[in-house]
């Protein structure tokens, strides 16, 4: 299913563009889910006590990832990310056993986790703008 909805948005792509794009949607979204999945699931296990396990976590951000066959519309982008985060909150309720806050807060500390490990691996600099120079006249 996920990979379904990442290849319509790779032809999406590469209707519109940039056409660059198309094959890394598909690369870079399976590894963000099995990354994802992963992290999610040890933090809610260990911080929250979560009874979800990884497959059952992995099902909850694949069904959650839906949206993103829609994510090449440039209009409708940051919609897409929000409703798609809210599916997977959701999914983490059921999966995990959770309350919403307990969901909430367990993306949260992912995402945190997450940019975390970029940083140490030196993709940090995909978060930081590049420093202002001054224009020399």
């Amino acid at each position: 299913f996920l990979l379904l909805c990442l290849a319509i948005s790779a032809v999406g792509f590469l209707l519109i563009g940039p056409r660059a794009l198309a094959i890394w949607v598909i690369v870079i979204g399976l590894v963000r889910a099995f990354l994802g999945a992963l992290v999610l699931m040890l933090v809610a296990q260990q911080v929250f006590r979560g009874t979800g396990d990884y497959e059952a976590t992995f099902r909850a951000i694949a069904y959650g990832s839906a949206p993103v066959a829609l994510i090449w519309l440039p209009l409708i982008r940051p919609l897409i990310v929000l409703y798609a985060l809210f599916l997977i909150i959701i999914g983490l309720e059921r999966v995990q056993a959770f309350d919403a806050t307990k969901a909430v807060l367990t993306v949260l500390l992912s995402a945190i986790v997450l940019v975390s490990v970029m940083w140490v691996f030196g993709a940090g600099h995909m978060w930081v703008p590049p420093p202002m120079l001054p224009r020399s006249v």
